[in-house]
């Protein structure tokens, strides 16, 4: 058991009903990573996502483990971390947790949504210039 570190993620299209698969990963002490668990959610709505962090998963990891997890990793949807953000700290089901988000999510979007239109818009600008 190794909950130090949980990675949160919702996968579409993995089912003939089309419902959402939410899987929570985890890292072993070899470093090889796990499921934790995994179930089908109705959608992608924020209230889903709330029940999931401060109902279901408290109660089917116990108390013994969510008070271990030190970080919960998602990927940069809105509904989905910030009902992790709501129940996160001292009076909440994980004390001990931060929220983070994946590289992939927190540069590599960043840097194509803020940084790249503006490089892309200044070498044009550049370019004819110099024509």
């Amino acid at each position: 058991m190794h909950p130090e570190c949980f990675m949160v993620d919702t996968t579409h299209g993995t089912n003939n009903e089309r419902k959402e698969l939410f899987t929570v990963a985890g890292k072993d002490g070899n470093n090889f990573a796990f499921n934790a668990c995994r179930c089908f959610i109705p959608n992608q709505q924020q209230w889903v996502f709330n029940l999931l962090f401060s109902q279901c998963l408290p109660i089917f990891f116990g108390e013994t483990i969510t008070s271990r997890i030190n970080l919960l990793v998602t990927d940069g949807a809105t509904t989905e971390y910030i009902p992790i953000l709501k129940i996160i700290g001292k009076n909440g089901p994980y004390p001990h947790c931060s929220h983070g988000l994946c590289y992939f999510h927190l540069v590599i979007q960043g840097w194509n949504k803020h940084v790249k239109p503006c490089v892309t818009h200044i070498f044009k600008e550049d370019s004819i210039k110099n024509e």
